[in-house]
């Protein structure tokens, strides 16, 4: 019986050097150089994220969140809110941080109403004190 098919030729790769191969074994896709996030620091970041849009939605006062603001961000915040409270309901859907160093926490997340979706991101920074947000932007 005849082959309908014509039978596909393998490429020849050059064959690699000792190094590469070497370098290729150690390699870990794991490793991306940024430390993990702990559960306290991740509850802690939730918490404060949550507060910032009840406080966006009018829900809550800004003043409950003072401890865990910067001085300048409160003050940019007390003037960005004063009654500005919306009829829309905003939750916190997706909630993602990364420590890109260990003094400091990214976090980045997804802010839902009825109508659309927009990306929250803020940052918190490592005191004496504790974690204090020092900036946070709805997008």
């Amino acid at each position: 019986m005849e082959r309908i098919y014509p039978q596909i030729q393998r490429k020849e790769y050059a064959p690699q050097s000792q190094e590469t191969l070497q370098s290729v074994k150690e390699w870990d896709p794991y490793s991306t150089g940024v430390e993990l996030v702990s559960r306290q620091e991740r509850y802690h970041a939730s918490l404060v994220l949550i507060g910032l849009v009840e406080v966006f939605n009018g829900q809550r006062s800004l003043r409950q969140l003072e401890q865990h603001l910067s001085v300048p961000l409160y003050s940019d915040l007390s003037k960005r809110c004063s009654g500005s409270a919306t009829n829309e309901a905003h939750s916190l859907r997706t909630l993602h941080l990364q420590k890109p160093r260990p003094e400091v926490i990214e976090a980045n997340g997804t802010v839902v109403t009825s109508i659309r979706a927009r990306a929250i991101v803020a940052r918190f920074h490592h005191y004496r004190r504790g974690w204090l947000c020092v900036s946070v932007e709805v997008i």
